[in-house]
């Protein structure tokens, strides 16, 4: 009975660690396919991407005035996202 108990317990461990240990978080994309493109076309946003910080803050903030729902570092990741910093934003306007 004990062995079978230390087996479920380990089992029980891996599956905790490979749960914590695996990155949830959605990219850039995934996060302007649900936050940005359930509403607006992407050529609202392929004819902005000229744009500097200052602009998407802005949108993305009147965005969240309006209702949409997403964390801090969800926001900032879009925001850098979308004004070019670190990404290769022409797929998006394919």
């Amino acid at each position: 009975m004990r062995k079978i108990f230390y087996h479920f317990l380990v089992l029980i461990l891996f599956v905790l660690i490979m749960g914590c240990s695996e990155d949830n978080h959605p990219s850039e994309l995934e996060m302007l396919e649900t936050k940005c493109f359930t509403c607006h076309s992407r050529l609202i946003v392929c004819k902005n991407l000229d744009q500097g910080h200052e602009y998407w803050k802005n949108t993305v903030k009147r965005m969240v005035k309006k209702g949409m729902e997403i964390d801090p570092q969800s926001e900032m990741l879009i925001i850098d996202f979308l004004q070019g910093q670190g990404s290769d934003l022409s797929i998006l306007c394919k």
